[in-house]
This record gives C-alpha cells, sequence and structure tokens, in this order.
C-alpha cells in the first residue's frame, strides 16, 4: 500500500506541476480533466517504454516517474501557478448551494459507494477481464515486456488489441500483485465523464444547474453505470471521448497551441484504449482538422507544423500496438480487415 501511495503521489505531483504551472489552466472543471489525462498519460507512456526494453519492474516504474518529477519540478521553478485553493472552495461552495443540486450529488454518490463495495468483496469477473485485461499484466509483471500471449479458447485477437486501458490495470495490480483494486479501474473515468458532460454544457452556454442535471443524467444511464462492476474499458472509452470533445470546443473557442496539444493527448489515449474507438476518432479529427485551416492567425506553416505535432502526439499515446501490428501482420489494424471499393487493403479476420 505504501508503495501504491508513493507511486501515485508522484505522478500525481508531477500532473499538478504540469496542468497548472506549465499549462497554467485556469479553468476549474477543464483543469480536473487535464490533470487525470495527464497523469493517465504518463502511466501509459513509462510502462510502455520500459515495457518495450524489457524493464518493467516496479522499482523502474517508480524511478522513471520520479525522474520525470524532477525534469518537471526544475523546469517549472520560475512559473507561477494558476491553482488557487479559494477558487476550488467557491467553486464547490456555489455547486451545492442548490438542494436539488446536493440530493443529485448524494444519490449518485450513494449508489457508486455501494457499487464500488460490491466490486471489493467479489472477484473479478468478465470475459475481457480474465483473458486479457487482468492477464497481460500479470504476463509483463512475470517477463517484464510487453509480450501478449494467446488466451483462453485459443482466440489470437485480444494479443493485437491497443495495450493503454490494460497498462492502467497492470499500474492498479502492480504494487499489490492482485486485482483487488483493478476492480476499481473504470471509476476515475466515470469521474471524467461527469466533469466532461458538465463542461461542454457550460460551453454551449447552458447554465451552471442545468449542465449539472445533464451530467448526472449522463452518469446514470443503465448501460454506461452498469460498466463500474467489471474490468473493461468502456467507461474509459466513454469518458476519454468526453475529454477530446470538451477541448475540441475549446479549441473552437481559442485555437491555440496549448489547447490543441491538450486535444491531441486526449485523441492519442483514446486511439490506444480500444480498436472500435477508431471511427469513432474520425469524427474527433475531421471538426479539428476544420478549424486548424480555418484558423486566420496561424499561417501555412504553423498549420502543417500543428497537424505534425497532433499526429506525434497520437502516435506516442496511442499508436503503439498499431505500429506493432504493422510490423508483426503487415496490417496495422489488425485483426480488423479495411477494405476499399471491395477489395482489401488491409488483411484481417473480422
Amino acid at each position: 500500500m505504501i508503495k501504491f501511495l508513493l507511486m501515485n503521489l508522484i505522478v500525481g505531483i508531477t500532473s499538478f506541476l504540469v496542468v497548472y504551472k506549465l499549462f497554467r489552466i485556469r479553468n476549474f472543471i477543464d483543469s480536473l480533466i487535464l490533470l487525470f489525462l495527464s497523469f493517465f498519460a504518463q502511466i501509459i507512456s513509462t510502462q510502455l517504454l520500459l515495457g518495450i526494453f524489457g524493464a518493467l519492474y516496479l522499482r523502474n516504474v517508480m524511478l522513471l516517474n520520479f525522474a520525470i518529477l524532477l525534469l518537471i519540478a526544475v523546469f517549472t521553478k520560475e512559473r507561477g501557478s494558476s491553482f488557487s485553493f479559494i477558487g476550488v472552495k467557491d467553486s464547490l461552495r456555489h455547486s451545492l448551494e442548490s438542494k436539488i443540486t446536493s440530493f443529485g450529488v448524494s444519490l449518485v454518490l450513494g449508489f457508486v459507494i455501494v457499487k464500488l463495495f460490491f466490486n471489493l468483496i467479489n472477484p473479478p469477473f468478465g470475459w475481457d477481464s480474465l483473458n486479457y485485461h487482468y492477464t497481460f499484466p500479470v504476463e509483463w509483471i512475470k517477463s517484464a515486456l510487453l509480450n501478449n500471449p494467446l488466451v483462453v479458447s485459443d482466440d489470437p485477437f485480444p494479443a493485437y488489441y491497443p495495450l493503454n486501458g490494460s497498462l492502467f490495470f497492470l499500474w492498479l495490480i502492480f504494487p499489490f500483485k492482485s486485482a483487488f483494486l483493478a476492480d476499481l479501474g473504470q471509476l476515475p473515468f466515470f469521474v471524467i465523464s461527469f466533469l466532461g458532460i458538465f463542461s461542454i454544457c457550460r460551453k454551449l452556454k447552458l447554465d451552471k444547474e442545468y449542465s449539472f442535471f445533464s451530467a448526472i443524467l449522463f452518469v446514470i444511464i443503465p448501460n454506461f453505470f452498469k460498466q463500474l462492476q467489471i474490468g473493461y474499458v468502456d467507461i474509459m472509452v466513454g469518458g476519454v471521448f468526453i475529454a477530446a470533445v470538451n477541448f475540441l470546443i475549446a479549441l473552437k473557442e481559442d485555437f491555440n497551441l496549448k489547447n490543441t496539444i491538450i486535444f491531441a493527448l486526449a485523441l492519442g489515449i483514446f486511439t490506444g484504449i480500444k480498436t472500435t474507438c477508431l471511427p469513432y476518432s474520425i469524427f474527433l479529427l475531421l471538426p479539428f482538422l476544420y478549424l486548424l485551416f480555418m484558423a486566420n492567425k496561424f499561417s501555412f506553416l504553423k498549420r502543417i507544423a500543428s497537424l505534425f505535432l497532433v499526429i506525434s502526439i497520437v502516435l506516442v499515446f496511442g499508436g503503439f500496438s498499431y505500429i506493432r501490428n504493422l510490423f508483426l501482420t503487415g496490417n496495422p489494424f489488425y485483426p480488423l480487415e479495411v477494405m476499399l471499393f471491395g477489395n482489401p487493403v488491409f488483411r484481417g479476420v473480422i
């Protein structure tokens, strides 16, 4: 438990410095969303890097993240922070002034606590979690490499799936060598979904109360809420997609380098969670391209540079599995078969 708390504290402080001293995000809700995106991005990127070189040991994970913390601390030493305890206190106080709002928070928290309690006292279940979301991290811990074995029933497909979700479960399994806390792995994304919907509604000029009700209604959708009880990645997909949409709208309001990097980070994490995220990512990328080439304050060279930056960030935080598949099978989207006008561009089995 001490190791778990220490490793999360190291990455948490790093994310705090990135959000409030490097990016200097002043919108409280957006800063919370970016805080977790930064946290998640550092977790998957450091474990991915160590796993590629066969050095995926808990000691190395903690040392690498500590080195990153020192580097960010030195880089941001002279920069002021945009974080304000008074601002946080005022935001929470104003949010809970309404009795209806307080009731809504209590209702959702009550259901979530009960759901999480059952998660903790019951063993993990579900085909995805028992066959690859949890078993792959066990293999990685044993070998210190990101080798994906074939799974139960001789199903070859999961060995080629994107790894971001499993890398987050690895983070939760590593210090305990058990799936005890991994069963709660989707909870942070549940919170991010709520914050993302609220922030999107505020950007669309809804008042705070209606924005809050919209977020409440979203997270209590039965199919969505039910996913909290299993170690799948569906809430991860929903939460990060909503975060990407939120920062896409921020780009519409103010197209700048900072918002571009944050959007690209969300898009990269999103594409690296699940293969079926790829078609949905098109609905994020096309509006971005429109905004990019309509940005009057950007020259042509700046637009090309921004596009190259986005592609690079997406590849870093979501491209590993697709690049690996290209080398192993000749098809970056394996096991999917990609057809164009009835002709196979990339051969697969689905």
